[in-house]
């Protein structure tokens, strides 16, 4: 019997080794663009538990440049509602072949971390995630060769970043929101209150938007 007829006997045996095939096939790659990519910038990959103030374990992924010899900025990645840290990956891994020590966490309640996330409707919603946010920031403090911090959200990370950010202007030099998400703050809770407030009329650092001014020349 030759070796195509032997697979071919067998339809379980013959799929089987297709579907080998085909997770191998997409496995060399993954490996190969995730820690290879970019020989002349490498970088390696760890994971790390992160304890924040209130003591919820935060699992987060480290992206650290080879030469980490004098100073370097720092980031501190934040998915979005239902993500997780290797959603953020491939920005993560382009930040640091750039000489960043990145800091990519799960918030609490997502992937491994501990906690949960509370409702969306509870004010202090932001104040929890914050703290999530902080404690890479602390890491990378701890690191004392990191100069500049800056934060990188998205969507439910974006809101969480920005309001960091503001609570934080002598430690956050920089941040990047992706997918802004307006709205779970006090003009959120207004809304589904059937307050008066409209949604649209906050941003998450409460400031409240002005009205345009009209053009009367326009109808």
């Amino acid at each position: 019997m030759s070796i195509l007829d032997f697979f071919t006997s067998n339809k379980k045996r013959t799929g089987l080794l297709i579907s080998a095939i085909v997770i191998i096939a997409g496995l060399i790659p993954l490996i190969i663009l995730t820690f290879y990519a970019d020989p002349a910038h490498p970088y390696s990959i760890t994971e790390l538990t992160l304890i924040t103030e209130d003591n919820v374990d935060i699992q987060a992924h480290i992206y650290t440049p080879q030469n980490m010899t004098g100073n370097h900025p720092g980031v501190v990645i934040g998915h979005g509602f239902t993500g997780n840290s290797r959603h953020m990956q491939l920005l993560a891994i382009e930040l640091v072949k750039r000489e960043f020590v990145v800091v990519n966490i799960n918030f609490r309640g997502h992937g491994s971390s501990g906690g949960y996330l509370p409702s969306f409707t509870n004010l202090n919603l932001t104040d929890f995630l914050e703290k999530d946010l902080m404690a890479g920031v602390a890491y990378l403090n701890s690191l004392g060769n990191v100069d500049r911090i800056g934060l990188v959200g998205h969507s439910m990370g974006s809101m969480t970043s920005l309001r960091t950010a503001v609570d934080y202007t002598n430690v956050i030099n920089a941040t990047v929101l992706l997918g802004m998400v307006a709205g779970f703050d006090t003009g959120f809770l207004n809304f589904i209150q059937d307050g008066n407030e409209s949604i649209l009329d906050y941003n998450l650092a409460r400031v409240k938007f002005r009205n345009p001014v009209s053009n009367p020349n326009h109808s």
